[in-house]
């Protein structure tokens, strides 16, 4: 995924899963909720590894978080990450929390999702939020949301900038009107 203009870098530590192997602690990122984690070698959308959710109970029980992140009220965040079905049809969904400067919480905003239909091969899910009044740090959470599925995620890449300003498509509000004869 290209950068937007004035966006910087990776805001999430760890983003490809490759600082950490096999069972060990999770770099940056913080399971929670039932089943297993593990950090897999090999079979990577990008790089050697990937992370494993295996949600063993329903919808919304396995989860990770990124560690929290300095970020700027009023700008947009963008989300883009690839999964793939390791077990069943598991659904990723994303979620964004915003806390002000005491640490409080003040929403959990929903990003994106994608059903992955139990296909093997990597896909894309993405979006875009923005950080809402008072805001000065922000946590991405990632749910395996089928429930009694396993989810690869890899290359989790979280960006800031202005993100919504920007469309690839020409007339993208189809305010060109159409011609009368049709050419």
């Amino acid at each position: 995924f290209p950068s937007a203009p004035g966006s910087s870098g990776p805001l999430v530590a760890n983003p490809g899963f490759e600082a950490t192997v096999n069972a060990g602690p999770i770099e940056g990122w913080t399971p929670f909720g039932v089943g297993t984690y593990q950090v897999v070698e090999g079979g990577a959308y990008r790089g050697a590894n990937f992370l494993a959710v295996d949600n063993t109970g329903t919808a919304y029980q396995a989860a990770t978080t990124s560690t929290k992140f300095p970020f700027q009220a009023g700008e947009d965040l963008s989300v883009s990450l690839w999964v793939n079905a390791v077990i069943a049809s598991p659904t990723i969904v994303i979620y964004v929390n915003w806390y002000d400067r005491s640490g409080t919480q003040l929403s959990s905003v929903y990003v994106s999702q994608l059903a992955t239909g139990g296909v093997t091969t990597w896909q894309a899910c993405t979006g875009v939020v923005t950080a809402p009044a008072n805001t000065s740090r922000a946590q991405i959470v990632l749910y395996e949301a089928a429930g009694n599925a396993s989810i690869g995620i890899d290359e989790v890449i979280v960006r800031s900038g202005d993100l919504t300003a920007r469309s690839l498509v020409t007339n993208p509000g189809f305010d060109l009107g159409a011609l009368d004869d049709g050419q």
